[in-house]
């Protein structure tokens, strides 16, 4: 039980995924209109570092807690922290490919 509602372990896997996704969106998206206001994809990219990281943090601490009734300390719990972990890296170079070519593309139509 979490929060006052019971749980399936299947419904926490999925919304684990579901707000790690929604916050690689949302974090994409704050720091492309960083990038795009200040013309600085160093600029965009930090925030989006930061904000992605402490959102999975936060995400992983909920999943710690949500799930420990459930599956804590099991290999489909362990795979779940550890996909997230490694998806994250990647997750962080694609976006900054993105923030230089729209840097790229904004110095151009300077």
């Amino acid at each position: 039980m979490y929060g006052g509602i019971k749980l399936e372990i299947q419904e926490i896997a999925n919304l684990y995924f579901y707000l790690l996704i929604a916050s690689a969106l949302i974090c994409a998206v704050v720091g492309y209109l960083i990038t795009k206001k200040t013309k600085d994809h160093g600029k965009g990219f930090s925030v989006l570092f930061l904000l992605s990281f402490l959102c999975l943090i936060i995400i992983i601490i909920w999943f710690d807690q949500a799930s420990r009734s459930n599956f804590m300390g099991t290999i489909p719990w362990l795979f779940n922290i550890v996909c997230a972990i490694i998806v994250y890296p990647i997750y962080l170079f694609l976006t900054l490919i993105v923030y230089k070519r729209v840097h790229k593309i904004s110095r151009v139509n300077l």
